[in-house]
């Protein structure tokens, strides 16, 4: 039986419509702006990066000197330098391009990652226009590629944990384990969620035991 192609995911409160989510490339947009030869360079390079993403990292460079307007070839990019373990350059270029596309959704899950893991919690709103809801942050998208959706649950998940709303996260980790279980941003988020879980259990025990034996 083949997987489905697309899945409906229902409004939720507070959002006004739901939208898809596509298994499948949605690369139109890229096929508008890219002549016919670039745009099957990139869905070469994009199909490489995913089995030897290091060897791809000149070839890219050099592309994106060419293309330093289209922010998917910076992504492409960026994945090559995390996998490479390159993280200056990698860090680099994410914020650079979250600066000049603050509109590109992998962009933006890129920087809020990236800050996060610095600490820099309050930006995490900022990035993503205090909102929480894919409606309301790309009111002009009705379908979303399967990794924008888990990245941006994955993310919302561990900004939810930094800002101690457990429940909140443990509801963004369900909604990214729905389309990409075996994701390995998803399995992290997974056991973030449940080892908060459960030290938040061990403190209520410990706080219960104190309380009974320094009040007799």
């Amino acid at each position: 039986m083949q997987p489905a192609k697309r899945i409906f995911i229902s409004p939720e409160p507070g959002e006004s419509r739901g939208y898809e989510v596509s298994f499948e490339p949605l690369t139109a947009h890229l096929k508008e702006r890219l002549s016919k030869a670039r745009f099957q360079k990139y869905l070469a390079l994009f199909e490489k990066i995913q089995k030897t993403p290091k060897e791809c990292i000149l070839e890219l460079e050099t592309f994106f000197k060419e293309l330093p307007d289209i922010p998917e070839i910076a992504n492409l990019l960026c994945f090559a330098y995390l996998q490479a373990n390159r993280m200056t350059e990698a860090e680099k270029l994410i914020e650079k391009t979250y600066l000049k596309h603050p509109d590109y959704l992998f962009g933006r899950i890129n920087f809020a990652d990236q800050c996060l893991r610095r600490k820099e919690i309050a930006k995490v709103p900022v990035i993503f226009n205090n909102t929480c809801n894919l409606v309301a942050l790309c009111p002009e998208k009705k379908t979303f590629h399967f990794s924008e959706y888990r990245g941006f649950m994955v993310v919302m998940g561990f900004y939810h944990l930094a800002i101690n709303e457990q429940e909140k996260a443990c509801h963004f980790y369900e909604k990214a384990m729905r389309v990409d279980p075996l994701h390995a941003s998803v399995i992290a988020l997974e056991k973030a969620v449940f080892r908060t879980s459960f030290l938040k259990k061990i403190r209520k025990s410990w706080q219960k035991l104190a309380h009974i034996f320094l009040n007799p």
